[in-house]
């Protein structure tokens, strides 16, 4: 009888709803035992790189009107990189404040794959708390989420053959609940897939699936699950997810702008062992920052090497050392005027250490140089009106004096892992360890430090009413007319119609924005040689993705006359040189309104 209950109770759990999420602390003020904190996880408590989103939950019934401020810190003593989010959340008394905050992290080749998160909570007047919460992130499984509608009966199963295989993988994914989504696009930015049944796709507000359609632009990988008994007729159309260009010959498998989407089937109960296969080859992200850059990257060739002058330094040090022990030992400081001792030893000290830093401000300079080029993906329809932008850049800094920055929009900054050199940021002869400290906008901590290398990969989504728009030509072989609202005059153009045609802007022509230009036939090979040429000076992985891209058609493909205007701003020190933006997006039907060129 015991037998038969305990196996009752077995079937009966396994039709529950796993627990989406994690909660990393919820505690009570002791002065005040109905003030409480809470902090939640929404896809686990660490990824392997990009960000992840957790909900702060503050009750405050202290009496008074207070303000928190709420660190969440990633990473510990002996770290390359610790990542580390701090704000400020004001909560009236006898009110409940829920709060989001997205919180980036080191990728796994500036950390560990044992992550620390430690989260702190701090008002005046009540005591302060603090929890440190460890978790075990996969090495080299990609980092997945799944609804909870396919965790429900599958997800333990999935997680005991990865963590059985004999490799350092801890589990196939986190459930979440679709409920409580972000609708911020970095919010996703963690993860290298998502997976999501049809049934709760179609069930999300339009907050969290704009941002997910966001993320997949900027690279992100959707699965979307179905079953055939309950969707027998299923297409790509019914998600409802405009822009989607389907992969030829394959019906499951599209492609939105850099990310990709994918239709998978299931029997809507449960997934089969077997689908571990389909993701053990799947693109980890926190491998491209680490991989990618290393050797045939076009912005290092750019950038140069510059030489460790060794003898120099030597020799300072070898002058320091004679002028501090016999010089100042038995001649400054002499039999019977050992007292100088006192002053002439901080005064050499000083001196040299003035001479050391006279030395690099004139080698090095003031600030920095660098290079950056960006891939930007203009969606300018009026249910989308978005900029995507996706930089690449590496810069050598010679006197930083703040070493931070302050950003003009939300963004997605990672460090990369060029060649190695001396004075590279995070380099595997010389790496130094540093904090990358994330608030409202503000990037503060070791981003840009004196006599270093720092490569960062940045992602922004901003919206926009800039575009370009499209007067239909009075017959089929009449070039296309344009009118450019861009915040930038257009150089050289191309656009490639829904018949596979090519058009091409006049040479050494330039369109201010506002301006009307005549496209001219153009051909294949043009517009080949014209991708090709200007995608070269992005990582491999980007490289790659451009030039897919620029086989779609209903598309253009630009240079802007100001690359600047579409870039994203970092360090004010940095002096760029030879910015590089290749520009494409799609082109709007002309309207009577009048252009509006902010961008």
């Amino acid at each position: 009888m015991p037998a038969r209950i305990l196996l009752l109770l077995t079937l009966l759990c396994a039709g529950l709803p796993l627990q989406a999420g994690t909660q990393l602390l919820r505690e009570s003020h002791r002065d005040a035992r109905k003030t409480e904190v809470r902090i939640e996880s929404i896809f686990g408590i660490a990824a392997q790189q990009g960000a992840l989103p957790f909900k702060i939950t503050i009750r405050n019934n202290s009496g008074i009107d207070r303000v928190w401020n709420v660190q969440l810190n990633e990473g510990g003593y002996n770290r390359t990189l610790v990542t580390r989010w701090s704000g400020d959340i004001a909560v009236e008394n006898g009110t409940e404040i829920v709060r989001e905050v997205i919180l980036p992290f080191a990728p796994n080749f500036v950390a560990y794959p044992y992550r620390n998160v430690e989260a702190t909570f701090t008002t005046s007047g009540l005591n302060q708390i603090s929890r440190s919460t460890g978790y075990q992130i996969n090495s080299d499984f990609p980092n997945l989420a799944l609804s909870q509608a396919l965790a429900t009966r599958s997800l333990a199963k999935l997680d005991d053959i990865i963590e059985k295989r004999g490799t350092s993988d801890q589990r196939f994914g986190e459930s979440f609940d679709g409920a409580e989504l972000s609708s911020e696009w970095r919010a996703y930015t963690g993860l290298d897939a998502l997976l999501i049944d049809f049934k709760t796709w179609k069930s999300i507000a339009a907050g969290p699936k704009r941002a997910i359609l966001e993320w997949v632009r900027t690279g992100g990988n959707l699965h979307v699950f179905y079953s055939p008994k309950e969707n027998p007729d299923f297409t790509a159309s019914d998600l409802s997810i405009e822009g989607i260009v389907m992969n030829p010959g394959q019906r499951d498998r599209g492609k939105l702008s850099l990310g990709n989407i994918e239709i998978k089937e299931w029997d809507g109960r449960e997934l089969p062992a077997s689908i571990i296969r389909d993701y053990e080859n799947l693109f980890v992200r926190s491998d491209q920052l680490d991989t990618q850059y290393l050797n045939s990257w076009e912005l290092a060739d750019l950038l140069g090497e510059k030489p460790f002058n060794s003898i120099l330094i030597f020799g300072i040090l070898l002058t320091f050392a004679i002028l501090v022990a016999p010089v100042n030992l038995f001649y400054l400081a002499g039999k019977g005027k050992r007292h100088r001792l006192f002053y002439t030893t901080p005064i050499i000290s000083v001196g040299a250490c003035l001479i050391i830093m006279a030395l690099i401000f004139i080698g090095d300079g003031l600030g920095g140089k660098g290079y950056r080029a960006a891939f930007v993906d203009l969606q300018a329809g009026k249910e989308e009106r978005k900029m995507y932008v996706t930089q690449e850049q590496l810069s050598r800094t010679g006197v930083i004096v703040e070493t931070g920055f302050e950003g003009d929009q939300d963004l997605l900054i990672e460090p990369v892992r060029p060649r190695d050199s001396v004075f590279a940021a995070f380099s595997r002869q010389a790496g130094r360890s540093t904090t990358f400290h994330f608030g409202e906008r503000n990037f503060s901590g070791g981003f840009f430090r004196s006599r270093s290398e720092q490569g960062f990969a940045l992602k922004a989504v901003t919206p926009t009413r800039a575009r370009i728009e499209i007067q239909s030509p009075a017959s089929e072989n009449t070039p296309p007319s344009l009118v450019s609202s861009l915040p930038a005059g257009v150089g050289e153009f191309y656009f490639r119609d829904a018949k596979k045609r090519v058009w091409r802007s006049k040479a050494n022509s330039a369109t201010e924005p506002g301006g009307t230009f005549q496209l001219e036939s153009g051909t294949e090979r043009d517009l080949f040689n014209f991708v090709r040429t200007h995608s070269t000076v992005f990582s491999a992985a980007l490289e790659n993705n451009i030039k897919r891209i620029g086989k779609g058609t209903s598309r253009f493909y630009a240079l802007p006359t100001d690359p600047s205007s579409f870039l994203i701003e970092t360090h004010p020190g940095i002096r760029w040189a030879d910015d590089v933006v290749f520009l494409t997006g799609t082109l709007e039907p002309l309207t009577e309104s009048e252009p509006d060129t902010a961008p």
